[in-house]
Protein backbone atom coordinates (compact mmCIF):
# COMPACT_ATOMS: atom_id res chain seq x y z
CA UNK A 1 0.00 0.00 0.00
CA UNK A 2 3.04 2.50 0.89
CA UNK A 3 4.62 1.70 -2.29
CA UNK A 4 1.62 2.92 -4.54
CA UNK A 5 1.00 5.72 -2.56
CA UNK A 6 5.04 6.82 -2.98
CA UNK A 7 4.56 5.92 -7.25
CA UNK A 8 1.80 8.29 -7.03
CA UNK A 9 3.65 11.11 -5.38
CA UNK A 10 6.55 10.40 -8.21
CA UNK A 11 3.86 10.44 -10.58
CA UNK A 12 2.79 13.95 -9.79
CA UNK A 13 6.09 15.32 -8.74
CA UNK A 14 7.35 13.80 -12.82
CA UNK A 15 4.04 15.22 -14.37
CA UNK A 16 4.75 18.89 -12.55
CA UNK A 17 8.15 19.43 -13.50
CA UNK A 18 7.42 19.19 -17.41
CA UNK A 19 9.06 16.19 -18.64
CA UNK A 20 8.31 14.79 -22.31
CA UNK A 21 6.70 11.50 -22.89
CA UNK A 22 9.87 9.50 -23.54
CA UNK A 23 11.40 10.91 -20.29
CA UNK A 24 8.18 9.96 -18.53
CA UNK A 25 7.78 6.77 -19.55
CA UNK A 26 11.62 5.74 -18.59
CA UNK A 27 10.97 7.96 -15.14
CA UNK A 28 8.12 5.49 -14.24
CA UNK A 29 9.96 2.40 -15.86
CA UNK A 30 12.73 2.92 -13.79
CA UNK A 31 10.60 3.37 -10.38
CA UNK A 32 8.54 0.41 -10.89
CA UNK A 33 11.54 -1.80 -11.80
CA UNK A 34 13.40 0.42 -8.78
CA UNK A 35 10.88 -0.02 -6.21
CA UNK A 36 13.23 0.37 -3.41
CA UNK A 37 14.90 3.47 -4.58
CA UNK A 38 11.05 5.25 -4.61
CA UNK A 39 11.11 6.73 -1.09
CA UNK A 40 14.91 8.00 -1.51
CA UNK A 41 14.30 9.82 -4.52
CA UNK A 42 10.97 11.72 -2.60
CA UNK A 43 13.27 12.29 0.26
CA UNK A 44 15.97 13.83 -1.69
CA UNK A 45 13.09 16.53 -3.40
CA UNK A 46 12.44 17.97 -0.11
CA UNK A 47 16.32 19.39 -0.85
CA UNK A 48 16.16 20.50 -4.37
CA UNK A 49 15.01 22.81 -6.87
CA UNK A 50 12.53 22.33 -9.71
CA UNK A 51 15.46 22.32 -12.05
CA UNK A 52 17.83 20.15 -9.94
CA UNK A 53 14.85 17.53 -9.63
CA UNK A 54 15.00 17.29 -13.33
CA UNK A 55 18.90 17.21 -13.30
CA UNK A 56 18.57 14.13 -10.77
CA UNK A 57 15.65 12.03 -12.37
CA UNK A 58 17.68 12.16 -15.83
CA UNK A 59 20.55 11.10 -13.94
CA UNK A 60 18.79 8.29 -13.05
CA UNK A 61 17.39 6.92 -16.66
CA UNK A 62 20.91 7.86 -17.86
CA UNK A 63 22.58 5.49 -15.82
CA UNK A 64 20.13 2.72 -16.20
CA UNK A 65 20.35 -0.04 -18.47
CA UNK A 66 18.45 2.33 -21.22
CA UNK A 67 21.44 3.21 -23.13
CA UNK A 68 24.29 1.30 -23.42
CA UNK A 69 27.81 2.93 -22.37
CA UNK A 70 28.78 2.85 -25.66
CA UNK A 71 26.71 5.35 -26.84
CA UNK A 72 28.10 8.27 -24.19
CA UNK A 73 30.79 10.36 -26.38
CA UNK A 74 33.52 11.82 -24.63
CA UNK A 75 34.72 15.52 -25.35
CA UNK A 76 37.69 17.21 -24.75
CA UNK A 77 38.06 18.64 -21.01
CA UNK A 78 36.22 15.42 -20.00
CA UNK A 79 32.74 16.61 -21.05
CA UNK A 80 30.86 13.69 -22.07
CA UNK A 81 27.57 13.68 -24.41
CA UNK A 82 24.86 11.33 -23.35
CA UNK A 83 21.46 10.64 -25.45
CA UNK A 84 18.25 10.81 -23.50
CA UNK A 85 15.22 8.93 -24.39
CA UNK A 86 13.62 11.00 -26.34
CA UNK A 87 16.55 11.28 -28.96
CA UNK A 88 18.00 14.69 -27.44
CA UNK A 89 21.44 14.88 -26.01
CA UNK A 90 22.62 16.19 -22.23
CA UNK A 91 26.00 17.39 -21.90
CA UNK A 92 28.29 16.28 -18.65
CA UNK A 93 30.94 18.47 -17.51
CA UNK A 94 33.27 15.81 -15.11
CA UNK A 95 35.23 17.86 -12.84
CA UNK A 96 38.79 16.80 -11.44
CA UNK A 97 39.55 17.51 -7.67
CA UNK A 98 41.69 20.44 -9.48
CA UNK A 99 39.03 22.15 -10.86
CA UNK A 100 36.97 22.36 -7.63
CA UNK A 101 39.77 24.33 -5.99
Amino acid sequence: MVIISLLANLKREIKCLGFVLNEKIGLLNYFIRNKDQQANALSCFEDLEDKEKCTYLRSLILTSDMFPTSSCQTLPGNTQIKPTAIGKCIVIKKYNNTDMA
